[in-house]
């Protein structure tokens, strides 16, 4: 098959010397058969377990890497609220109970961002949450704790990805997550608790009133009144 190639004008005229000493048409077949085997050659390596393993092995390095900066917090926010529920106290939820009706929103949040605050003095005190469940600050203090301990190679690529470290520091949207999660499940049980303790009470005063109308009717024994009968 024979074609035809398009070359510079400059090219061609510096060509003129050495027309009578190369084979131009060879030269083009051999070019043309280097760069197809070339190709096929890459193409082979494609198809290899080699090449799918290194692939595989670069995308695995990236959703992790995705994984540590795309945090799902409401998912982790249901897990922790789980958590504190499966160990909550009745004072547990008393505190809870207080929190939420708080007037001042920050203490509203109170109990998810830090725990229950338990006072050991008049000037001492700790922070304690039911079995150790955690809290946002911990679970934030733990992921911060993870991104600086990656090495450089994870913070050129966060720039390139993210154009920056933007997702890594955003402190608001991770929270308002969190917490939204956790009071939401938090929330729900206590419904439950309060229906519970209804349906308690219901059952209290319902064997109350039974235990009234099984009580003995007064009655004057027959001996007194047989007594009183006979005049006496």
């Amino acid at each position: 098959m024979r074609i035809g190639i398009n070359i510079p004008k400059d090219l061609h005229q510096r060509l003129q010397p050495l027309k009578g000493s190369i084979n131009i048409s060879q030269i083009c077949r051999e070019a043309l058969e280097a760069r197809v085997d070339k190709y096929e050659e890459f193409v082979g390596w494609l198809d290899s377990e080699h090449a799918k393993e290194a692939i595989a092995g670069i995308c695995d390095k990236e959703m992790q890497r995705k994984a540590i900066v795309e945090v799902d917090w409401e998912t982790i926010g249901y897990q922790d609220a789980k958590d504190w529920v499966q160990g909550a106290t009745l004072p547990d939820w008393d505190y809870w109970n207080r929190c939420r009706n708080h007037p001042d929103r920050s203490n509203q949040n109170f109990i998810w961002l830090h725990g229950r605050h338990v006072r050991s003095s008049k000037t001492r005190g700790e922070f304690v949450t039911p079995d150790g469940a955690k809290t946002f600050f911990q679970r934030h203090r733990e992921y911060m704790d993870l991104i600086h301990d990656q090495d450089d190679e994870f913070w050129e690529w966060m720039h390139e990805q993210y154009d920056g470290l933007g997702p890594l520091y955003e402190w608001e949207s991770s929270e308002q997550a969190y917490g939204r999660a956790w009071m939401t499940y938090t929330s729900a049980v206590w419904e439950m608790i309060c229906q519970l303790r209804d349906e308690r009470a219901t059952e209290l005063q319902n064997a109350l009133l039974k235990s009234i109308e099984n009580r003995p009717v007064p009655e004057v024994p027959e001996r007194i009144a047989a007594e009183i009968r006979r005049g006496k």
